[in-house]
């Protein structure tokens, strides 16, 4: 039977990370929860005063994995150079939990904030423009605008398309401005702290991140209104102001969830340049310069990069949990029923030898990196059908095995170390093929929204789009990409009436045109008029 401790962990993660997923994209839950804790946005015209910064200290209690990742994430940033340390100054204070709240700002070097611009939510807006609705009417009109939100973050829109979304940008106007300013430091590190007792780094709070998200939103929102309104250089930056959030982010929190966050945030932003793409407002001038800095921007991190650092930290953590409490031990070794528990009361647990359980979880955790690292399509899947097959054979043994285990702890005590290591291993496993899959997708945001704003510039200049994507390069694109799906060229053709039509296969692989199901990424470009 899979130990319960580790039952317990996952489960509770799993909640946890569905949670925050809910909350990074559920409009009601953002206006209630966001809006309780940002105040109004100030007057744009002055420049919002500094944080008083001291030297960053991580608490003494903060101990093990739980410290050596903090360090290893905030080694050698400087308070002044944290795009986190401006998020908390746009969130407040209050964007932490209040027991986590005086370490996280000792752990970001944050002394004092001021009074600077705060972002203001749906809730706040409404409730300030409408003090005499009653309550569910306020909520109603909230999730209304919230609604405008994303429907305008998918084509361009003006003051009268939508005016009271309007009237919501203009009032966060210079917390938006403040963001863009942000998301120019070249560093992101936000603490990890744990509310529960023990700690753990698999519950740590991303309270900063999960408002991300939302904002990134208000920033393509913003872009195709100024894009719309021919104020291309602003509508510039707020797309790349949204993808180095989301690059921050991906980089400084190796945590799967935080990898989910800044590829939704990606996804807003590149669903943005594909409007801008589409339409007559294009100009070539706008694409070159959206060409020249998207080059000069790196990729989202792979999987690899949170299974190495981030969910290997969380391995180790918990490894260290069941050397440090007996019950947890105890829990880790339930038996099917009380007959069978009592070859664990007789079992000599303090003989276990951590350092090789701790051995044996890093081999499994390598062989998992190894497997999202491996680039090659073909390669990689024979690697993920390996793990597939041991992790397969380990579940239907595990029962069997942890009577086992118990019985023989005694006579093989390496043997029995090593298992609790592979145990924990396979119990925390990364999902590889759905993060492959997600690393594709992301690739494919990119690389579909670079090749739709290639293709109008080709057209602007030169009266038509080319007969195959191969005339994008050199002058567009330093090299066209394949689908990073299947390493295969992309789906491209030119209709009779000028019309370009650019085609990315979605994760399952195939032509899914005409299917009920259709996950492919197409991008229709209009004709020369």
């Amino acid at each position: 039977m899979l130990l319960l401790a580790v039952r317990k962990s996952v489960e509770f993660a799993r909640f946890r990370c569905s949670a925050r997923l809910r909350f990074a994209w559920c409009p009601l839950v953002v206006l209630i929860a966001g809006s309780s804790l940002i105040r109004p946005a100030t007057s744009q015209d002055a420049a919002p005063p500094k944080p008083v910064l001291v030297e960053p200290r991580i608490p003494d209690y903060l101990t093990g994995e739980f410290r050596a990742l903090n360090e290893r994430l905030s080694k050698d940033i400087n308070p002044s150079e944290n795009m986190a340390v401006d998020l908390v100054q746009l969130f407040g204070p209050d964007v932490f939990e209040f027991v986590l709240r005086r370490d996280s700002l000792a752990m970001l070097g944050i002394e004092s904030l001021p009074d600077s611009p705060r972002f203001q939510y749906p809730r706040d807006f409404v409730a300030a423009k409408y003090p005499d609705l009653e309550p569910i009417e306020k909520e109603i009109r909230a999730i209304e605008l919230d609604e405008l939100l994303v429907q305008s973050g998918e084509q361009l829109w003006t003051a009268e398309t939508f005016p009271e979304l309007f009237e919501l940008h203009q009032a966060n106007a210079a917390a938006l401005d403040f963001l863009v300013a942000a998301s120019r430091k070249p560093h992101y590190y936000a603490p990890l702290l744990s509310e529960e007792a023990p700690a753990r780094i698999l519950s740590a709070s991303v309270t900063i991140e999960r408002r991300l998200p939302y904002l990134a939103r208000h920033l393509a929102s913003r872009a195709l209104l100024r894009f719309a309104a021919g104020q291309t250089g602003p509508a510039l930056d707020d797309i790349f102001a949204g993808r180095r959030i989301a690059l921050a982010l991906a980089n400084g929190s190796p945590l799967d969830i935080s990898i989910v966050k800044a590829q939704s945030i990606d996804a807003f932003l590149h669903r943005a340049v594909s409007v801008m793409a589409q339409s007559d407002a294009m100009t070539a001038e706008f694409a070159r310069e959206y060409l020249k800095r998207d080059a000069e921007l790196s990729s989202l991190p792979i999987a690899s990069t949170s299974a190495d650092i981030g969910e290997r930290a969380i391995l180790r953590w918990e490894l260290s949990l069941l050397q440090s409490d007996t019950g947890s031990l105890h829990e880790f070794f339930e038996l099917p029923d009380d007959k069978e528990f009592e070859a664990l009361k007789k079992a000599p647990l303090s003989d276990i030898r951590w350092d090789e359980a701790l051995k044996e979880a890093d081999a499994q955790q390598d062989r998992f990196v190894a497997a999202l690292a491996e680039r090659d399509r073909e390669k990689q899947a024979k690697l993920f059908d390996e793990l597939d097959r041991d992790h397969v054979a380990w579940n239907e043994s595990v029962d069997k095995r942890t009577q086992e285990i118990a019985e023989s702890l005694k006579k093989d005590t390496l043997a029995a170390s090593r298992w609790i290591g592979e145990t924990l291993a396979q119990s925390l496993r990364p999902w590889y093929r759905q993060r492959r899959d997600s690393d594709d997708r992301a690739q494919a945001r990119r690389d579909m929204a670079g090749l739709a704003i290639a293709l109008a510039a080709y057209r602007l200049e030169k009266g038509a789009y080319p007969e195959s994507l191969a005339g994008l390069s050199p002058d567009y694109l330093e090299k066209v990409p394949v689908d990073p799906h299947t390493g295969k060229p992309l789906g491209y053709r030119v209709d009779a009436d000028g019309t370009a039509v650019l085609v990315c296969l979605g994760a399952n692989r195939q032509d899914d045109a005409g299917l009920p199901f259709n996950d492919d990424t197409i991008i229709v470009l209009p004709a020369r008029k």
